[in-house]
């Protein structure tokens, strides 16, 4: 195995949502690498507390900042409208719908597991509705869907996710699905087309009940977050998305063995943290510039920092580029992203 990326992700987290999206669009393209994907649910909230952070709109510049940067972003992924549900600092109390995801990950399928944290998602971001009780998260479970796709993400009339979540919602009456076809009903020659059919719900009712009361009352689940959230704090996290990238034994020991005067790495495995602040601080010494070969791993903050990443793992990969004037006519013009 090449490599392997892991990535800590919260569900309050908006550039987590990028992140996310930015995986599964490259998911086949990471398996034909060899690159393995895992995701780690963690409370974001307790990294900033851990490490000493502060969350960025207690810094009225940074607050203004980030809600331009936020569009960008949203915008590079095709999300539309991505905005938090209200009182961001009381939204991000996610603990329960965390515990729900460790335990999915846990008992189902990798893909319901990416498909339940991909909804979670969209449900925050796009709908803006918070779930951090038993009683909302359990109704939102019940609209997961068995597959979900990102290229449909967006809130859209065409969108049947949207559709079979607004279900249940005042804001998408019965009025609304009939009028949006009454420009073709009265042409026979055009015959509405009926609404799409949305898919089947991943959770039956029993299920999203177990999930939920597990979440709630399991002691082991409530562990397994505080873990993770002790290792990403050990691998340096101060925020979200918090990516920790390896290398399998056989790339590193295919470097050149001038690499061989780099300091050893220090201590075991574990929570690996200690590896690269030795490496870190040596660099910044002048006592090396490569990573000891046995290390075992480097972290990378952020939703735009996919380039270092590959660039780390030796991936092949498409930078971008500034065009010539002349390229503008070729399909590749303003707004070109490479």
């Amino acid at each position: 195995m090449p490599g392997k990326i892991e990535c800590y992700f919260d569900i309050a987290s908006f550039y987590s949502y990028v992140a996310f999206i930015q995986i599964l669009r490259n998911k086949e393209l990471f398996e034909q690498h060899s690159i393995d994907i895992e995701i780690h649910p963690v409370l974001l909230g307790a990294i900033n507390a851990g490490s000493g952070n502060k969350p960025p709109w207690t810094l009225p510049v940074k607050a203004t900042y980030g809600r331009q940067d936020m569009q960008r972003a949203a915008k590079s992924v095709g999300l539309v409208d991505a905005a938090p549900p209200g009182d961001l600092m009381e939204a991000s109390r996610t603990m329960l719908p965390l515990r729900a995801l460790l335990y999915i990950k846990s008992a189902y399928p990798r893909s319901a597991f990416l498909t339940t944290f991909h909804y979670l998602f969209h449900v925050f971001w796009t709908q803006r509705r918070t779930f951090n009780d038993a009683e909302s998260l359990h109704a939102v479970l019940l609209e997961v869907p068995s597959t979900f796709s990102p290229s449909l993400s967006p809130i859209s009339s065409s969108n049947p996710y949207h559709s079979y979540a607004s279900s249940r919602s005042s804001s998408f009456s019965s009025s609304s699905r009939s009028s949006s076809f009454s420009s073709t009903s009265s042409n026979p020659f055009f015959p509405p087309s009926p609404p799409p059919t949305p898919p089947a719900p991943l959770f039956p009712p029993s299920s999203a009940s177990l999930i939920v009361t597990l979440a709630s009352s399991s002691t082991a689940l409530k562990a397994a977050l505080k873990h993770n959230v002790e290792q990403a704090l050990a691998r340096g996290a101060f925020g979200a998305p918090w990516l920790w990238v390896s290398r399998s034994a056989r790339r590193r020991g295919s470097r050149s063995s001038s690499h061989s005067s780099s300091p050893s790495r220090g201590g075991g495995g574990g929570g690996g943290g200690g590896g690269w602040r030795e490496w870190w601080g040596a660099r910044e010494e002048g006592r090396g510039e490569e990573a000891p070969e046995d290390d075992d791993g480097e972290p990378f903050f952020g939703s735009d920092r996919w380039h270092f990443v590959y660039e780390y793992l030796g991936l092949p990969y498409r930078g971008v580029q500034l065009l010539a004037p002349r390229d503008m006519g070729n399909g590749m013009g303003a707004g070109a992203k490479l």
